[in-house]
């Protein structure tokens, strides 16, 4: 018992003297865990003495690696008290090109303790990260017009946003078979250096049978970084919009007999023989010089697949034109399910007839009217006949 007293007090009396004659403690602390490269940060050293004695003459030499510079190589203090402390900044950056590394600050202080010099070296490590960005954008369909049964090109460029090579990458397209069939479903890049942009592309076949609706595709990417130590991954979830198949007759329905310098109607019958509904449908015939058409535009609203509807314009025929058959132009507008404008022309053929083919015409009806008469004539006068006998 009396052996372990003495060890104890032995202990006590060395931390003692160590107080007493006092000694120079430095810590450190950085802003931030990991720098990137080209940028900045803070290093803070505080220096503390908690003996009974002043240190003075206190100098820190302090050396920087490759692609590091600091604000002060060279900090000298003159006294630091007993039990007191101060704090000293250092401004770190780091160059533009580092390359992703941990590299040492070697900071060498030498100071007096009464009349001896004492030196002690610390070494603070710094971590430099370059990290690649790799992001999808410029998303473009060919064609953009997407119907069931196309054959699609799915265009996309990926661009290195950060400040490292991405090395190894792999893109992967997910399949959904219900929807579409991918001819390759995975594409590889060996790298994509910081700012470079890559085209990708991916042939797509879209299911016959698919409904028009808004789907997801994944696109998930994977990838290294410059040293191939970092593992990295995304997945983007791009849009894709599938149409019905639009297929519209515009035939015509009826004229009135149209003569040079009079008026007349024509009935358009629009249908839509398409696969999905036309919203905000209108009808506009395109200037002739031949006739003055009213209304120039009918709206029609919205018509659903295998529906129809007719419209009535009256035609004014100018005189001086001749009779004849005359291929009128038609501009059929609609937005489709997703608000898209879309625009069609169609052709129908009108007549515009003379007075002396109206007379003709006329004659030839009332001939067809009187054959038609002697043989309801001759059907009935042969049945009296037979029902008397």
């Amino acid at each position: 018992m009396r052996k372990i007293f003495i060890i104890l007090l032995s202990i006590l009396s060395f931390q003692s003297i160590c107080l007493a004659q006092g000694s120079l403690i430095i810590n450190w602390q950085l802003l931030d865990k990991e720098v990137r490269a080209g940028s900045e940060t803070l290093l803070i050293l505080t220096l503390i003495n908690p003996g009974k004695s002043a240190i003075k003459t206190i100098e820190l030499n302090i050396s920087a690696p490759e692609y590091i510079s600091l604000s002060d190589n060279y900090i000298k203090i003159e006294k630091l008290n007993p039990n007191s402390s101060q704090q000293i900044p250092i401004i770190i950056k780091v160059d533009p090109k580092a390359i992703s590394k941990i590299t040492y600050i070697t900071i060498k202080t030498t100071y007096f303790l009464d009349s001896t010099q004492e030196e002690t070296t610390i070494n603070v490590p710094i971590i430099i990260k370059r990290i690649p960005i790799i992001l999808i954008e410029d998303i473009s369909y060919e064609p953009s017009l997407i119907e069931p049964g196309n054959f699609v090109q799915l265009k996309f460029n990926l661009k290195n946003y950060g400040d490292s090579s991405a090395k190894d990458i792999r893109v992967l397209l997910t399949q959904i078979s219900n929807i579409f069939v991918a001819k390759t479903s995975e594409i590889f890049i060996r790298e994509i250096q910081p700012g470079q942009k890559i085209p990708i592309s991916f042939n797509l076949t879209i299911n016959p049978r698919v409904e028009a609706g808004t789907y997801l595709i994944p696109i998930s990417i994977y990838y290294l970084d410059e040293t191939k130590t970092e593992n990295y991954s995304s997945t983007k979830n791009i849009g894709l919009i599938i149409s019905g198949k639009y297929n519209f007759l515009v035939t015509l329905e009826s004229q009135d007999i149209l003569l040079p310098g009079k008026k007349g109607f024509v009935t358009i019958k629009v249908i839509n023989a398409g696969t999905q509904e036309a919203k905000f449908v209108s009808l506009k015939f395109l200037k002739s010089e031949n006739f003055r058409i009213f209304p120039e535009l009918v709206y029609m609203g919205n018509l659903k697949s295998d529906d129809y509807t007719t419209e009535k314009f009256e035609f004014e025929i100018g005189k001086e034109v001749k009779p004849g058959n005359y291929f009128l132009k038609i501009e059929l507008s609609y937005k489709d399910l997703y608000g898209k404008d879309l625009k069609e022309e169609h052709e129908i053929n009108i007549k515009v007839y003379s007075p002396s083919q109206i007379s003709e015409k006329d004659f030839r009806l009332l001939t067809i009217l009187l054959i038609v008469l002697v043989i309801i004539s001759l059907i009935y006068f042969l049945y009296k006949a037979k029902a008397k006998k």
